[in-house]
């Protein structure tokens, strides 16, 4: 039951997520589709968010429920699959939906009449299409590494206790199912994904910082204040999900102490109950965030702040699935995302091949690991 309940709240989780996602999509952009600033507040496209939030509403329940149903059967695989659905659900929900707004601006010709333009700057010679960069949050990224560090120490200092055979993994009842010998890498493990963990988190946190992140989707001075501001929080946010998921890495780190490790249990689940809370609130602040930006540029231009300087030529083939932007013709790296609030690659420049590669080879050690050195 205890790890239907992690499921359980993992789908709530995502259902949370999908359900603020408009608060946090450009709005020339809606499901990742270009409109034109005339067509922002159409019928079409405010029945497509609806129809999107009551899809994700009614499918999370529908899952909360078999997942609840078919908790005490304790299957493991069972029990993931259902994340799984939701993700596809909700894939499935984005492209559908999604194509009744691109029928209607095809049908009605909504860029038919509108004069489009591609520039790069104000007559001040500051970018309007390029954020300012985004502090990184080393307060999270030190403070994970401190616990991390924390978690060896303790390892080697009670490296008398660790018995030879030690659990490394747990059933779907918190219970041990498989034991590895004791071993200075089977041990390490733990700290070793944290550590790696780590320095993703970092890598992405940098990107704002570092990458000159240009706005294909936005061009109104609210809109680009609203996403400074956005990314701003967001990055500042980052420093204190990196620690929550450092604690919620701390039973992996620290299996080898305990055979029979309730206090394992309750340390993830109360870890995952701050995740849930903190997420939540991150979107919270987020929201605030992009009203009080919009708020203050209002104040300050009128009118003019929700009125584009130029509109954006329709993008939509440059975004495939209204999701990844491919154009091998912009230099741009890093651009910003077309739904939530974050930083993407340009695919099309061949350079992000790098970071991508990077980033997935991470991912597979952080995979691999455990197998490789738990045996």
């Amino acid at each position: 039951m205890t790890f239907s309940i992690i499921i359980a709240v993992t789908i709530l989780l995502i259902a949370t997520v999908m359900h603020f996602l408009p608060a946090y999509t450009p709005v020339d952009a809606p499901l990742g589709v270009s409109v034109p600033a005339s067509r922002r507040e159409d019928p079409v496209v405010l029945a497509a968010w609806q129809r999107f939030r009551k899809i994700n509403a009614v499918s999370a329940v529908a899952l909360l429920v078999i997942t609840v149903i078919l908790g005490v059967t304790g299957h493991e695989l069972i029990n993931i699959a259902w994340i799984y659905l939701q993700i596809g659900v909700v894939f499935y929900n984005w492209i559908s939906t999604r194509k009744l707004i691109q029928e209607a601006k095809t049908e009605q010709g909504w860029y038919q009449e509108v004069h489009t333009a591609l520039r790069g700057s104000t007559d001040a010679g500051k970018p309007l299409n390029v954020l300012d960069p985004i502090p990184v949050p080393w307060w999270g990224f030190i403070t994970s590494i401190v616990l991390s560090a924390a978690f060896a120490l303790l390892l080697w200092w009670r490296w008398a206790d660790i018995p030879q055979r030690y659990p490394s993994h747990w059933g779907p009842d918190m219970q041990p199912d498989a034991w590895t010998q004791k071993s200075v890498l089977g041990v390490s493990a733990g700290v070793i994904i944290a550590l790696m963990f780590n320095f993703l988190m970092l890598a992405v946190t940098m990107i704002p910082w570092y990458g000159r992140i240009n706005l294909r989707s936005t061009n109104t001075p609210l809109g680009r204040a609203r996403l400074q501001s956005q990314m701003e929080m967001t990055q500042s946010l980052m420093g204190g999900l990196m620690i929550l998921l450092t604690i919620l890495l701390a039973p992996m780190a620290l299996a080898p102490l305990e055979t029979v490790s309730y206090y394992q249990v309750y340390l993830i689940i109360g870890a995952l109950v701050l995740l849930a809370i903190y997420l939540v609130l991150t979107y919270v602040l987020i929201g605030r965030a992009g009203k009080a930006a919009e708020a203050e540029v209002t104040q300050a231009l009128g009118d003019a702040a929700t009125q584009p300087q130029w509109e954006i030529p329709d993008r939509d083939r440059f975004f495939k699935m209204g999701m990844f932007y491919y154009n091998p013709e912009d230099p741009a790296l890093f651009v910003e995302k077309r739904s939530g609030v974050s930083v993407d690659f340009n695919y099309g420049n061949r350079r992000s091949w790098w970071f991508v590669g990077g980033i997935l080879l991470l991912i597979v050690a952080m995979s691999v690991i455990p197998s490789v050195t738990l045996g």
